[in-house]
């Protein structure tokens, strides 16, 4: 991806090349966008972005995805709305600040529509096929993306799935595929 997709409907994201041992991000909504960092060579937040999206779509709510900065840290929030509807929320936390005290942006949207946003943002990065630099320990390219495909396309087991994910959420970190 060239240019990042940007919608007046929701919140997107768009993944920048790797830059001195971190992955940034900018999230863009209507005429505004923010950034941000996902993964370093300390932290893998695209682990824990996958297992967000899957729990979306499995509406296992609400599910929040951290993004931690240097002070600060981005709140990807999905809480239950109307049927077939979610408000997805982003806001900037710090310790002295209150998520809700400082929304980006908060709207309703279908949850594939969301998930499918940021899959195809995250898929586009991967295409890149960037060098990280050496000692980049993450193989990000190698995150499983089977399950939120499957239920993308209608397919694969999803009260198995959201069985393992009640039972196995804070441990699980089996999301790469070597």
């Amino acid at each position: 991806m060239d240019t990042p997709i940007q919608s007046d409907d929701f919140p997107t994201i768009y993944f920048h090349p790797p830059d001195a041992n971190w992955v940034f991000y900018s999230v863009y909504y209507r005429d505004r966008y923010t950034d941000g960092a996902i993964s370093s060579v300390f932290e893998d937040d695209f682990a824990d972005m996958l297992f967000w999206l899957e729990a979306v779509l499995l509406g296992e709510l609400p599910a929040t995805w951290f993004t931690w900065g240097e002070g600060y840290s981005t709140c990807f929030i999905v809480e239950p709305a109307a049927i077939g509807q979610v408000t997805f929320t982003v806001s900037f936390c710090r310790s002295d600040l209150s998520p809700e005290k400082n929304i980006f942006a908060s709207v309703t949207v279908d949850p594939a529509t969301l998930v499918r946003s940021y899959a195809d943002a995250f898929h586009d990065f991967i295409a890149h096929n960037y060098d990280y630099g050496d000692g980049w320990p993450w193989p990000i390219e190698e995150l499983d993306f089977s399950r939120v495909d499957a239920l993308l396309a209608g397919k694969g087991d999803p009260d198995a799935w959201r069985e393992e994910m009640r039972s196995m959420a804070p441990a699980r970190r089996t999301l790469y595929l070597s």
